[in-house]
């Protein structure tokens, strides 16, 4: 079994989709395709609003632990959580997510993280 899945994007257009994809191919290799569909969204979501922030590169992080679903995504950019796109990633996170939070790091940057069981 693939302990982690950690993968880095550049802030472009594609992110979000490369995302998708890599976490697609994670859960496949964890044997847990069925949470990819609601993976799908927050991924993107989170991505996204990396990207729309970030001032380098995005990186996401998945792991399964027991029967959860951990995935984190982080990024060095100003953003505030009140902005249009922040606030409806958060709306999906609060709707589909079992869990979310946000942590936030030195400087401006920020971990946005959910969790799925």
């Amino acid at each position: 079994m693939v302990p982690e899945l950690h993968r880095e994007y550049r802030p472009t257009s594609t992110s979000p989709a490369d995302a998708r994809a890599d976490v697609a191919v994670y859960l496949l290799e964890v044997g847990h395709a069925e949470l990819f569909p609601v993976a799908a969204v927050l991924v993107s979501e989170l991505v996204t609003n990396s990207v729309v922030h970030a001032e380098d590169v995005v990186t996401l992080r998945a792991r399964w632990t027991g029967d959860v679903l951990r995935v984190d995504v982080c990024d060095q950019g100003g953003g505030r959580p009140s902005e249009p796109v922040s606030e409806r990633a958060f709306a999906t996170l609060d709707a589909l997510a079992t869990d979310w939070g946000v942590n936030r790091l030195d400087g401006t940057g920020r971990v946005t993280w959910f969790e799925l069981k």
